[in-house]
């Protein structure tokens, strides 16, 4: 039944709340609020990752499984066996969980170091993380809270979507209005990642050999 309602500051039909409510792309968002991070685990992760000139590249393929949408969420590791060869980097495992196991599914426990029981094993989850992360090159990650974590942090961080995402990642660019260090890299066809993974080995040897020259430097 329709009802007259006459105290109320502003009027708005339904339909225009689409046209208001959606990002302008051509302005500018509010920075990510800045995290603190603890000092002592900073100087404990420094001595850990710093171990050499390498690359770190952090990875994280897999979403909670309490997430009901978990398999957008989530890659399976083979489709980074390629990706992890390269020598000239250090790839550090940023996931948690069962999806941990994958690690030696693959046989990839000298390619991906896993620091599982160093990382976030107190009470104050993601000190660990946030630490490590801010010693990393890159991130590659899917659409979990590490990629938050990571883009508010400022590290250049690599996003990997399915073709239907979340709708903050809207469908067509390959950056993102909320971080400045992102790129995104979405599926063409939907559950297609091995076409994914051919761009992310690409820009990822480029990135790779790119830093390593500049260190030699």
């Amino acid at each position: 039944m329709d009802t007259e309602i006459e105290n109320f500051d502003y009027w708005c039909p339904l339909q225009s709340l689409i046209y208001l409510l959606t990002p302008d792309l051509n302005s500018n968002c509010p920075l990510p609020t800045e995290i603190k991070i603890n000092d002592n685990k900073m100087l404990e992760w420094e001595t850990l990752i710093e171990i050499n000139n390498n690359v770190k590249v952090g990875l994280n393929w897999q979403g909670s499984k309490s997430n009901p949408r978990v398999k957008n969420n989530s890659i399976d590791l083979k489709f980074f066996n390629s990706l992890v060869k390269n020598q000239s980097a250090n790839f550090i495992s940023l996931q948690k969980g069962s999806a941990l196991s994958d690690i030696e599914k693959y046989k990839l426990e000298s390619d991906i170091i896993n620091y599982d029981l160093l990382i976030d094993s107190g009470s104050q989850k993601f000190l660990d993380t946030a630490a490590i992360i801010k010693f990393l090159d890159l991130v590659i990650t899917t659409d979990t809270s590490i990629a938050h974590l990571a883009g508010t942090l400022g590290t250049q961080t690599w996003l990997l979507l399915p073709k239907v995402s979340d709708w903050r990642w809207l469908n067509t660019k390959d950056e993102t209005i909320w971080y400045d260090n992102f790129r995104i890299y979405r599926q063409k066809i939907q559950g297609d990642w091995s076409e994914v993974f051919s761009r992310v080995e690409k820009d990822c040897d480029q990135l790779i050999n790119n830093i390593s020259e500049i260190r030699k430097t």
